[in-house]
């Protein structure tokens, strides 16, 4: 791979505490597997550790990571019981996190391990529980409308991460307005927006969805592109999480996302960068300044 690049260097530094975490909270859980505010923290390393897999695309690292965090995202809400047999597969998956991690610091890859043992294992304790919902209830039922409760609470989740991925978007935004040549902010900013694509679609947020793929990959030709941020591409940047912002806020204070147009501007995310004229990138590469850096942590999710 050469020489690590900024995002590189932190996603395998960030990833690596998080996974250290993750084995210690393990454990734990093994004693107290009813605990629910750890099973929140394991919940929130893996879906961090997808997240940023996901950006700088590591597919091998982000399906293991998709189907863990569907078989916690279960036991966090309620939905299912920490069992042995559900320790014993997340141990396996927190091994191959490590062994893919591993693989990517010293050669740049994810290595030729063949995870589809173990990706069906933990869809089969998803799904089997799934199956026996279906069965069990009604929805009418006591349990269906311990489900709907359940949903609400996601909804909060929901609004409460959109929040903090737009608060540093915020502040990826000012950085990049000041120097439009650097590759730091927008790094940050499709971390963050990717963050909200993966997060809406299982909660059925279409609006969200669309926008923020749609963004991401606007976001992504910026980044990876020759050229520098236009006034042109700032401006449909600010449109977009203006979009975004109003969607939420009308999520929060109706439990619907509204019915807002927002063609013209979809349209404009996708024809805009064959539009703007080239304008090299002279600049060295820099970070953001620490108060502007975000870590993809569970500290940042409540």
């Amino acid at each position: 791979m050469g020489v690590m690049d900024d995002l590189f260097s932190e996603f395998i530094l960030e990833c690596s505490e998080s996974l250290d975490l993750l084995d210690q909270d393990l454990i734990d859980l093994e004693q107290r597997p009813g605990d629910g505010e750890l099973l929140k923290g394991i919940f929130r390393y893996v879906h961090t550790i997808k997240g940023n897999a996901g950006c700088l695309g590591f597919g091998k690292l982000e399906s293991v990571t998709h189907v863990g965090e569907n078989l916690l995202s279960l036991a966090r809400d309620g939905s299912l019981s920490i069992n042995p047999e559900i320790i014993s597969v997340l141990l396996r998956m927190l091994d191959a996190l490590r062994e893919m991690l591993s693989n990517l610091e010293s050669t740049g890859s994810e290595g030729d391990t063949d995870y589809g043992p173990l990706i069906a294992d933990l869809k089969e304790l998803a799904q089997s529980h799934a199956s026996e919902d279906k069965v069990m209830d009604t929805p009418s039922s006591p349990a269906a409308e311990q489900v709907r409760v359940t949903l609400d609470g996601l909804d909060l989740d929901f609004v409460k991460e959109c929040h903090e991925a737009f608060g540093i978007i915020d502040t990826a935004l000012q950085a990049l307005r000041a120097e439009p040549a650097q590759p730091g902010p927008l790094g940050e900013i499709a971390a963050a927006v990717h963050t909200l694509a993966i997060i809406s679609g299982p909660l059925e947020k279409p609006v969200v969805e669309e926008l923020a793929e749609v963004g991401e990959s606007f976001i992504t030709l910026l980044k990876d592109g020759p050229t520098l941020v236009s006034p042109a591409s700032l401006q449909v940047l600010n449109d977009l999480f203006g979009a975004l912002k109003d969607t939420v806020a009308t999520l929060e204070s109706t439990g619907r996302e509204g019915q807002a147009d927002h063609g013209a501007l979809l349209t404009r995310l996708k024809v805009l960068p064959a539009e703007v004229p080239e304008v090299p990138k002279t600049a060295p590469p820099s970070r953001l300044p620490p108060q502007a850096r975000r870590r993809w942590g569970p500290a940042q999710f409540g």
